[in-house]
């Protein structure tokens, strides 16, 4: 408060957190609500955003690059989509798509 003074550490801290979040900080917004703010992709966002992507780049967990899923993309377009749509109404990533596989390789001497 204006013309307070504070002896104690952790009050004063208190009163500096208090008068910022008073003066900066806004209402806050749900999770959910955020994720209804954000405006659905469409197909052809995603396909563009897909076949941007070079041909010999982002190996996928199974080894293969994005030339091979844009060869086959009129067979698994619409599971694509799907999970990409998911991420934008869900919020959620399948745990799939960020799998990593990891292999370890012995030392020799």
């Amino acid at each position: 408060m204006e013309g307070t003074s504070h002896t104690e550490q952790q009050d004063t801290i208190e009163e500096f957190v208090g008068f910022f979040q008073q003066l900066l900080g806004g209402e806050k917004r749900d999770s959910v609500v955020d994720l209804r703010l954000t405006p659905l992709i469409s197909l052809e966002e995603i396909k563009k955003a897909f076949f941007d992507i070079e041909e010999d780049r982002a190996l996928g967990p199974d080894g293969y690059s994005a030339g091979f899923y844009k060869a086959a993309w009129l067979i698994i377009d619409d599971e694509i989509a799907k999970a990409v749509m998911d991420f934008f109404t869900i919020g959620r990533l399948l745990k799939q798509v960020n799998a990593t596989l990891l292999a370890l390789i012995p030392k020799t001497s």
